[in-house]
């Protein structure tokens, strides 16, 4: 399973370590701002070229950022 994570606060990190203990996830890409090592990022949704390939996605923004 491709899983899609959106924001990468400490809600966002959180879903990462858990999702991670599942076998079914084969990898985790993070839409943020943030420069991470080792993980693969994109700036927007727009930047992610295989976007119909994920599996599951999560969303862990504030809501205030959303409106």
């Amino acid at each position: 399973m491709n899983v899609l994570i959106i924001g990468y606060g400490s809600i966002g990190k959180r879903h990462e370590s858990v999702l991670e203990e599942f076998n079914e996830v084969s990898n985790i890409d993070i839409v943020t701002k943030q420069i991470i090592n080792n993980k693969t990022t994109f700036r927007c949704l727009e930047d992610i070229p295989y976007l119909e390939a994920v599996s599951y996605t999560h969303l862990t923004l504030p809501t205030k950022r959303i409106v």
